[in-house]
């Protein structure tokens, strides 16, 4: 006889089943960049993604509130194109987790001239707890100059550890 019942079996399913959310600039605006040496959140207005969040929120433009109970490893993905006032300007992208934000994602990208859209994906893992949150980030390492996230779609994946 076994020791298991189907509301075990239930348990196990939606212990086993990766939870997920999206969330995109729905209107764009410049990051201020005050200093060269600082990320920064990436600013617009962000809008989470309608029916796609299980075990995640916004209550902060910006941020997506992990609310699952337990531990999970997260998966964070971004594809971002954004613009400057200035040319050759070099930016920095990161995820950042409650504020500090993490090398391992960090992606450059150089944009010539004013003019010109770049594009670029950052790509980032975590270990996140009940209430952590999780923001995309930019450095402008060239000079104290303005970026713009013209477009950028964030998802993340979070799974049992």
């Amino acid at each position: 006889m076994s020791d298991f019942s189907a509301d075990d079996l239930g348990g196990l399913r939606h212990h086993l089943r990766p939870g997920r959310a999206e969330m995109f600039v729905s209107s764009s605006s410049a990051t201020t960049i005050s200093a060269t040496d600082t990320f920064y959140d990436v600013a617009g207005s962000w809008a989470l993604s309608g029916g796609l969040a299980e075990h995640w929120g916004m209550t902060t433009n910006g941020r997506l509130e992990y609310r699952w109970a337990e531990d999970r490893f997260v998966l964070l993905v971004a594809s971002v194109s954004m613009t400057s006032a200035a040319s050759n300007v070099v930016t920095l992208w990161r995820f950042a987790v409650n504020g500090t934000s993490s090398v391992s994602s960090e992606v450059q990208r150089k944009i010539s001239t004013g003019t010109d859209v770049g594009a670029l994906a950052v790509v980032g893992s975590a270990l996140l707890s009940a209430g952590d949150y999780v923001t995309l980030q930019v450095r402008n390492s060239t000079s104290a100059t303005d970026v713009t996230a013209e477009t950028v779609d964030v998802v993340v994946l979070d799974f049992p550890t």
